[in-house]
């Protein structure tokens, strides 16, 4: 059953990344329902990072999908401008290089994950912690 989980939160996450990209390359803001879709992915985040205790089979790709949805997101419209288009990446309170060495750091949690059996939850929940941080606060720079 935790299998099937795993790889639903994988799904979710990169539906969530998928939608946001898509956003990012149209240039247009996020439609009025992008707390739903901000709320999904952090939950995502959060079952993602109870699973990776459980060692369920896709642990390896929890930290990077889900920093693949934080980086769109950051490219992606903000919706505090309203119709004009203004993205996370313009302006706000992290920088691009924090947004990067996360993404480095999540894909470096993934690999570690089949190298290093016993530290595996260690590294991808500091990884998912972060990445649930930047993704919360990432529009509070207005």
């Amino acid at each position: 059953m935790l299998r099937w989980t795993g790889w639903f939160v994988v799904a979710t996450l990169a539906a969530t990344a998928a939608y946001e990209f898509v956003l990012a390359l149209r240039r247009t803001p996020s439609p009025s329902g992008a707390g739903a879709l901000l709320l999904v992915g952090l939950i995502a985040m959060l079952v993602a990072g109870g699973l990776v205790f459980a060692r369920v089979p896709p642990t390896g790709l929890f930290a990077p999908v889900a920093a693949l949805f934080v980086t769109a997101r950051f490219y992606a419209g903000d919706p505090y401008y309203g119709t004009s288009f203004r993205s996370y990446a313009d302006g706000g309170i992290f920088p691009p290089t924090w947004i990067f060495v996360l993404l480095a750091a999540a894909v470096v949690a993934g690999v570690t994950t089949h190298l290093w059996r016993r530290t595996r939850p260690v590294e991808s929940a500091v990884v998912l912690v972060l990445l649930m941080f930047t993704a919360l606060f990432m529009g509070a720079g207005h």
